[in-house]
């Protein structure tokens, strides 16, 4: 054998092996869709709630549970609602939609990374991305989350394309960059994170061409304002203008005032963002001490751990310690 053909053969024995991680973390994810109770997912009964009403054909009113959350994930449930028989209920199918658009967004970013390094590479870091908590959980679960993170995926790969000099300065680019952002936001309202980040880098890239960046930039911005702006404006009129409102409702449970009210209202401290309490890597879990205060903490327990101990109930020292070893 070759030197050539050693190396052909090792990235295609990564390949394989990054493609059954892949396949493996399936079937849990398939057994949870099915068998989880239906109104287990963290915040599905506002999902729920804005899909029947989508459903029913009207938007949920702002001031609902999850009102400000944009329609498109809950209209893909409402057309399936429509269309799908009896046998598979709609908070599956839901689940469904979850699975599929983080399973999509890998696959985007896979061909994303082909093209900057070897597939053996690109394949082994998104089996491991596969494998983080977060994104197990938010791929088993009612949320929008998965699609949003689908369209910005096929934002990001496609910025990373328009840096190669055939396809830098396309009018198309620009429109479908317009669109995967458009998308995004229609999906979730980080999506405009998103956009944000394509129109800086588009009016860089164009920074000695004024005209071609200002057309650029009209089509990169434009396009989501158009398409997902009505509906933003319509949840900050009902808000007379507060920020708040496109993050959070004003139906606010008991429970979550309460646990609210422990911060000095509006405000959080410097040390609340430095802060990393011994539970973050013992017990990450919110309801532990420091935990709340803490947005490193939060942040950890959110990606590598079911920080609000939605799926996995943290009562054994072993489950407890997993996501440090």
């Amino acid at each position: 054998m070759t030197n050539r053909e050693a190396v052909h053969a090792r990235q295609l024995g990564w390949q394989l092996a990054a493609g059954i991680v892949v396949l493996l973390s399936l079937w849990p994810r398939v057994e949870s869709i099915f068998l989880l109770p239906p109104m287990a997912d963290f915040d599905a009964p506002g999902h729920m709630l804005n899909t029947f009403s989508l459903w029913e054909g009207r938007l949920s009113p702002p001031s609902s549970w999850l009102g400000f959350h944009p329609p498109l994930y809950h209209a893909l449930g409402a057309l399936g609602w429509s269309i799908l028989p009896e046998s598979i209920p709609v908070h599956v199918w839901l689940r469904l939609l979850s699975l599929a658009a983080g399973l999509a967004a890998v696959g985007v970013a896979y061909c994303a990374l082909r093209r900057r390094t070897t597939p053996a590479n690109a394949a082994v870091a998104c089996a491991l991305a596969v494998g983080v908590p977060v994104f197990a959980i938010a791929t088993t679960m009612v949320g929008n989350e998965t699609l949003c993170a689908l369209f910005v995926t096929i934002l990001l790969a496609a910025l990373l394309r328009r840096s190669e000099p055939r396809t830098a300065h396309s009018l198309g680019g620009a429109i479908g960059l317009g669109l995967a952002g458009a998308l995004a936001t229609l999906a979730k309202s980080t999506g405009w994170l998103a956009v944000g980040i394509a129109a800086l880098t588009v009016a860089w890239r164009r920074r000695e061409h004024p005209r071609q960046m200002a057309a650029a930039l009209a089509l990169v911005v434009g396009l989501p304002l158009l398409l997902a702006g009505p509906f933003y404006a319509r949840i900050g009129a009902a808000a007379k203008g507060s920020p708040l409102a496109f993050v959070t409702s004003a139906a606010i449970s008991p429970d979550l005032a309460l646990m609210m009210s422990r911060q000095p209202p509006g405000e959080r401290h410097l040390r609340d963002y430095v802060s990393v309490p011994t539970a973050t890597f013992l017990a990450p879990r919110f309801d532990q001490p420091g935990m709340f205060e803490s947005v490193p903490g939060l942040l950890y327990a959110s990606t590598w751990a079911d920080g609000h101990g939605q799926y996995v109930w943290l009562t054994d020292s072993a489950l407890r310690l997993a996501p440090v070893l």
